[in-house]
Parts: structure tokens; C-alpha cells; sequence
């Protein structure tokens, strides 16, 4: 499993972080519950007025592969999603798995996912991240699933970068407050130790959305088994693609994007677990450039 895209201008790094969010409109009293966000969206220092949905990346350990999930939309910049409250076991990993054994994780069968986010307009793919980045530091949030009440402490070294854990989570979705100045980073319980008034959602082209679960044209081609919306957040499903929800299969390729490869074989296209049988996804389209088997 990846970790994340960390600081591609500051630093070659890559880090591992886990919190609740207190303040900056984020949902810290859903008691293990789902989590929304309403922001201002900034294509480099511009702020974005295009239109598009919002994916949620995850690593499915069955089917080891990525899946994208609509979870919100942007409509004129502004970008609306919501996180639902439930995450199916095949999305996490044991908690310690994530960090290096100098780091300790308790309880020990605490399990947890990180996810990315991504902007669909059309056929085009942005990586969507919420950061603040200044001469002197660079300050970043984090989005995990927990399944249940855990702590992280301790130091890890990560090409170069050293990263110091204090971490008290809750189950459900976290929200990760990370403050690095040179080689050096903190994760935070304490939203104080970021310029959180600074943070802006910013998104950077990624490339052909065939790649991200196709256009948003259509739901996400990767649909969801294991995540369930929680009924106390009414917005919520006027946000998200059912298809992301239901589990409706649909799409006339099944694609490969490790192997490069697409078949149109009818019993590959029977339901998105039949094609994962082949190690694919279903998608609308064989993208450019991959072989048709």
C-alpha cells in the first residue's frame, strides 16, 4: 500500500499520521460517526471555479487493488463531501503495520485506512490535498478510518525525514494535523501546532481520469462494497453517487491499470467482483494505450 504525496516541492518524504479535527468546520462530535467538509477549492494560488465530483481513494486488500468512491461533488469551486461513518473490514490494516516498530500503536488489534482524495472534472484528474506552505514550514492534513479508540507515540525516520508521534484517536474517521519544518515533522492531537487559518484545499493535475475511476460523467467505476452512509447526516445523499454505495455493477470494460490490459468478456462484466476475479475494475472505457484482451 502507498503512503502519500508529501510535500512534492519541499521534500521527497513520504509519512504515516493519524487525528480528530477540533475546529475548522470539521465533525468531531460524530462519536465514531461519518465526517463532512465544505471548502474554497485553489487550482495552484487561483481559486478554482470549475465544476466536478470528489473521489475517495482506498487500498482493497481482497481484490489488492485501488478503488474510487464519490463522496462529494464542487460545484464553482466550492467542494462538498462526506465521509460515511462505517468502513468495511477488507479497507484496513492492522494500525502498527502502518508505522515502523520504533513507533508503537495500542491496542494491537486496532485496524485503520488512509485515504486520498482526488477532483473529476470531465476526463481530467487532480490530486486534492489541504495544506499551508511557507518558506519555513510546511503544514498538512491527513484523512484515516480507525476501528476503534488508539494511541501512537513514538519516532520514525522515513527517507530522511524524521516524524514524531503523539496520537490519540477515535473510531471512525480522523483527521490528521501535520507540521513539518525542515526534516522534521510533528503529528498532532493539538490543531494549534498548524496554521490551520492558513490551510487551503489545493488540487494539482494528475492526469487522464481513466486512471481514477473514470469521468464524472458517471459514478465511480469502482464501486463500494463495505462503506455505509450514516443516516444521521441527511446532506449526505445528495453528495454521494449510489452507485459508490449500492454496489451496482456497471461499465462495458474490465481494466487491468497494473497489467495495462481490458477485456470486454461478458463474464468479466457480470458484476465489479467478477472482474476483480481478473484483477480489474469496471470502467465505461479501455483506456488509451492499454491492451485489449
Amino acid at each position: 500500500m502507498k503512503k502519500f504525496n508529501f510535500f512534492q516541492t519541499v521534500f521527497s518524504a513520504v509519512a504515516f499520521a493519524m487525528f480528530f479535527a477540533c475546529s475548522s468546520g470539521l465533525d468531531d462530535n460524530n462519536n465514531g460517526g461519518g465526517l463532512s467538509e465544505n471548502f474554497p477549492i485553489y487550482l495552484g494560488s487561483s481559486k478554482y471555479l470549475g465544476d466536478g465530483v470528489i473521489r475517495m481513494e482506498l487500498w482493497n486488500n481482497e481484490r489488492r487493488s485501488y478503488e474510487y468512491i464519490d463522496i462529494g461533488t464542487v460545484k464553482n469551486g466550492i467542494g462538498t463531501f462526506y465521509l460515511p461513518g462505517n468502513v468495511s473490514d477488507k479497507y484496513l490494516v492492522e494500525l502498527q503495520e502502518m508505522f515502523e516498530s520504533s513507533v508503537s500503536a495500542i491496542p494491537r488489534d486496532a485496524k485503520a485506512t488512509l485515504t486520498f482524495f482526488y477532483v473529476i472534472s470531465g476526463n481530467e484528474a487532480f490530486w486534492l490535498e489541504a495544506r499551508n506552505e511557507s518558506e519555513t514550514e510546511y503544514d498538512f492534513l491527513d484523512y484515516y478510518y480507525v476501528s476503534q479508540i488508539a494511541t501512537v507515540t513514538g519516532n520514525e525516520n522515513y527517507y530522511g525525514t524524521e516524524f514524531q508521534y503523539n496520537m490519540n484517536a477515535h473510531r471512525g474517521w480522523n483527521v490528521v494535523y501535520n507540521n513539518c519544518t525542515g526534516y522534521f515533522c510533528k503529528v498532532s492531537t493539538n490543531s494549534s501546532t498548524v496554521s490551520l487559518s492558513q490551510i487551503k484545499w489545493v488540487m494539482e493535475y494528475e492526469g487522464n481520469s481513466s486512471d481514477y475511476g473514470g469521468s464524472d460523467n458517471k459514478p465511480s467505476s469502482s464501486s463500494n462494497y463495505g462503506i455505509s452512509s450514516s443516516s444521521s447526516n441527511p446532506s449526505s445523499s445528495s453528495n454521494l453517487s449510489s452507485s459508490s454505495f449500492d454496489g451496482n455493477p456497471y461499465g462495458t470494460w474490465c481494466v487491468d491499470h497494473d497489467w495495462e490490459e481490458c477485456t470486454n468478456d461478458p463474464d468479466y462484466l457480470s458484476s465489479p467482483l467478477a472482474c476483480a476475479d481478473w484483477s480489474g475494475v469496471l470502467q465505461d472505457d479501455c483506456p488509451a494505450g492499454y491492451e485489449k484482451i
